[in-house]
């Protein structure tokens, strides 16, 4: 097999082996071989299918959900249903491991400077979400969704109000806004 560096190989062991980098592979097991040129499979080995990277710009990014517990190919650990992205700044091109699953290709969302929104269940610093937790962001951002969180009302426009003009507001919880407390009663 002739593998060129976008492709890889998906390979099983018909019985207790060792592959071609030496690891000891158990008779079943799946790897994916991320080598460059020629590849000639062991008696024990059996190719699955060729993979194909995808190619991650700065504009898309692979949203990816672990099919059970493993260590990826950058070194995390995932566990069995985690769902993450990876964008062009972990890699330009990208072969989706054994044990992995491509949810989809994510569009970036772009905020000019008259645009905000509203980020329901955001992810935390440790990469869990805060659910019921909501985060406003105004323009100019871009950002990519990451798996479980959504827009509240999509990308909204900014109100730009004239002299002679103002807007009635009600607030729906209670919040501090600047040093007053908004609502009071």
């Amino acid at each position: 097999m002739v593998l060129n560096p976008t492709q890889g190989l998906k390979l099983r062991a018909r019985r207790e082996c060792k592959d071609a980098t030496g690891t000891t592979r158990k008779a079943g097991e799946e790897w994916l071989y991320r080598g460059y040129g020629a590849y000639l499979p062991g008696v024990d080995e059996e190719i699955v299918e060729t993979v194909t990277a995808f190619t991650l710009t700065d504009r898309q990014a692979l949203h990816l959900r672990a099919t059970r517990t493993y260590v990826d190919q950058f070194g995390k650990a995932r566990k069995a249903g985690e769902e993450w992205l990876v964008t062009n700044a972990d890699a330009h091109c990208y072969i989706p491991d054994v044990y992995e699953d491509v949810v989809g290709q994510v569009a970036i969302t772009v905020l000019n400077n008259r645009q905000y929104c509203v980020i329901l269940d955001p992810l935390g610093e440790n990469g869990k979400p805060q659910l019921g937790k909501k985060i406003l962001l105004k323009g100019e951002a871009s950002f990519f969704l990451r798996p479980g969180e959504r827009l509240e009302k999509g990308i909204q426009n900014v109100y730009v109000l004239g002299d002679n003009e103002a807007l009635l507001l009600r607030a729906r919880e209670a919040y501090v806004d600047g040093e007053k407390n908004s609502c009071s009663w």
